[in-house]
């Protein structure tokens, strides 16, 4: 086993870590002692079986204040760019010495009240129903909503209600999704202008998903 992280909860130690597989992502597995010095349980895996935990592997266990929430954080590599690598955040639920976590597309956690919860319902906008301006085109993209996508991992102004953010884009049918802080106005009144930052190609645009508060 590789990458171990470990933490101690509820006088037990927990050390997750992954299996031996290189750049290649793998069901990631937790083990348990009483003691550092063992005996340690046999390995189990935490995430679902088959997974290979998110696509990603364990980094680091962060136990908020309180220690009733802990937070998984795990690498998510992409080997033949290791720049574009990002990161898989997400809860952990401790039951006794079992240990499980499911895969959140975005949650809330509250490091004050030592607590999460889920994210609140979301409206989706998909590119191909967007206003297309400057050259943008509408390009095949299989596993995209309608198999189409409105524009690799490319670079993009992003201006909502007249604030502009440079933003990464991930590649199309990447695990990862990219994401921006903006401020919104309520109700239906917002612009979101995406635009390429130096006049060549832009960034293919399947999904924009939007938080409903």
């Amino acid at each position: 086993m590789e990458a171990p992280a470990m933490v101690k909860l509820n006088g037990y130690y927990f050390m997750f870590a992954s299996h031996l597989t290189g750049w290649s992502t793998n069901d990631n597995a937790y083990s348990y002692a009483t003691n550092l010095a063992g005996p340690w349980s046999s390995w189990k895996t935490f995430a679902t079986v088959g997974s290979d935990t998110y696509q990603s592997q364990t980094n680091y266990i962060l136990p908020f204040p309180g220690n009733r929430t802990v937070m998984y954080m795990g690498d998510r590599w992409i080997s033949t760019d290791l720049v574009a690598s990002t990161y898989v955040w997400l809860p952990l639920t401790f039951s006794g010495t079992t240990v499980t976590m499911a895969d959140y597309t975005s949650w809330v956690p509250n490091v004050q009240a030592d607590s999460w919860s889920t994210a609140p319902s979301e409206n989706r906008y998909y590119g191909v129903n967007a206003t297309l301006t400057k050259g943008a085109v509408i390009v095949s993209c299989s596993g995209c909503y309608d198999n189409e996508a409105a524009g690799t991992a490319r670079y993009a102004d992003v201006t909502v209600n007249g604030v502009t953010q440079l933003i990464e884009f991930l590649p199309s049918l990447s695990p990862g999704t990219s994401v921006i802080n903006c401020h919104l106005n309520a109700g239906s009144s917002n612009e979101i202008v995406i635009t390429t930052t130096d006049g060549t190609y832009g960034p293919d645009i399947g999904t924009l998903v939007v938080p409903q508060q």
